[in-house]
Formats: structure tokens, sequence, C-alpha cells
């Protein structure tokens, strides 16, 4: 993977960005897959996926190509050295060539994506459409949000912390069926789970809606699934290499907001360290 670019340009768009953070945040912009191709390398998409760039028979090449293009037109990538901006100081990677210049507000969401401490992020199958919700955690806890849909569109906020975990929530358990209670751990062999056989399997065959919840940093990753069933919500952390068992616990709402939030505040405290 390359360095990326980083100048104070891009610093200044981030931290304006991250300033204008709300408990009920705007649309930012919203990017395709190509279009981010286009601006900032394949790589880029490499934590949130590429859904409609994966799709058989598409050449991401001329895709990108034509998406730059569109982003030209827009006004939103400028050629001409008339029209850019004094970039200042390269802070990360080495000095751009000129070229192309990016629009601040984007040229400071592609930072945050880029230099971020920690990932976490949600896979969401719902019956065959899957998507994904993406939070980009600062150091200094500032979030990014970036929810991709099924079909390649990349939608980009700007939360608060605490908002970033209610709207995680909500998006692991749309139907906000987790009760005021949670429940007991259970544990099962995970031979007995995969086949379907036993009590605990035949509640989560109920699942509506499945989450695979993934948090990465420097330090560490850990992984969580969590079913949304019709009644319920219950999560299961993944069990390790080898592990014959696996324990699941049910989850009140409380406690699914009390496991997003620690979450995001392991990962801040983590790049503190």
């Amino acid at each position: 993977m390359t360095t990326p670019t980083v100048t104070e340009r891009d610093a200044a768009g981030a931290m304006e960005l991250l300033a204008a953070a709300s408990a009920d945040p705007e649309l930012l912009i919203v990017l395709t897959d190509e279009e981010i191709v286009a601006l900032a390398g394949r790589d880029a998409l490499s934590f949130a996926g590429s859904p409609y760039l994966d799709q058989e028979g598409v050449d991401e090449t001329a895709h990108a190509s034509a998406a730059l293009r569109s982003l030209i037109a827009r006004g939103l990538v400028v050629t001409t050295d008339e029209a850019r901006e004094e970039e200042g100081e390269v802070l990360i990677g080495a000095a751009p060539e000129g070229g192309m210049q990016i629009d601040r507000p984007i040229a400071g969401l592609l930072m945050l994506r880029t230099t971020a401490s920690a990932v976490v992020h949600v896979t969401r199958q719902v019956a065959e459409q899957a998507t994904r919700l993406v939070l980009h955690v600062e150091a200094d806890g500032g979030v990014l949000e970036e929810f991709v849909s099924a079909d390649g569109f990349h939608r980009f906020s700007v939360p608060t912390p605490a908002a970033a975990v209610e709207r995680l929530a909500r998006y692991i358990d749309p139907s906000g069926v987790a009760g005021e209670e949670g429940g007991a751990a259970v544990t099962a062999p995970i031979a007995e789970l995969d086949a379907g056989e036993g009590e605990l399997a035949e509640t989560l065959a109920d699942t509506r809606t499945l989450s695979v919840l993934t948090a990465v940093s420097a330090a560490e990753a850990s992984q969580a699934t969590i079913f949304a069933t019709t009644g319920s919500v219950h999560a299961m952390d993944t069990p390790p290499e080898g592990a014959t068992e696996g324990t699941v616990r049910e989850l009140s709402a409380t406690d699914l907001r009390a496991l997003l939030s620690d979450l995001l505040e392991r990962s801040t405290r983590r790049a503190e360290a």
C-alpha cells in the first residue's frame, strides 16, 4: 500500500469537517466506488468495500476515468494552476507533483479516511442485500461516518461520538427489537450452531438482520456477530481459531449501546497509548 500525501490544506479541510460534527449530521457528500478510486486509488476502498466495481464485467479503469471527468466537470477537481489553492507544507508522504487538486472538503474527507487511528465497520445482511457502515475514528475521538449502499454509493456524515454510537445501534437493530433487559450468556458447540441444531441455533435461525462488527487499529483487531431476530438482539464474539464452542448473549438496548460506546472509546484510548 502506497503512503498517501497529506498537506496543510488537506488537514485544514479535515479539521473544518470535524468542527462541524453534529448530533443530527447532514449528508456531506456522496461519492461512488469509481470516484473514490479516481481520487485516492484502489487501496482507499480496502475497508469500505466496492460493491459496484466488484460486479462481474465492470471495467474499473474505464469507470474510474469517466468518474474523474465528471468530477472535473462539476468543479470538484481542478487541473489548472490558476484554479489551484496553496497546498502548504507536506505533512505526510511526498510533495504532490502538480496535476489535479481536489476540492478542499473532499480532500479533508479523504485524509480522515486515510489517517484514522481506528476503523469500526459493520457489514449488515438483510435478506439478499448487504450494506456497510464504517466509522473512521480519529485519535481525538472525532468520527467520520461512511455508509456504503449495496450499489456502491458512499454517503459521508460527521456525527458526534455519542450520535455515532446511536446511529450504529439503529443500523444494527433497525426494528428496535432489543428489549429493556438482556439475558444470560449461553454456550453451545460451534458444530451444533453451524448445523442449526439445538435451542440456541433455533433462536438464531429467526435472524432478520445479521451484522458483522469489526474494529481494527494499529494495536489490535476484534470481531463480533450480532443477530437481530424478530424479537431480540444477540451477540457472539468471533471464537478463536480452533475453538469448539461459541458463546452468545442476549443484549438489551442499553447493552448494545454500551458495547458500541466502549468499542469507540477503546479505539481512541489505543490511539493515545
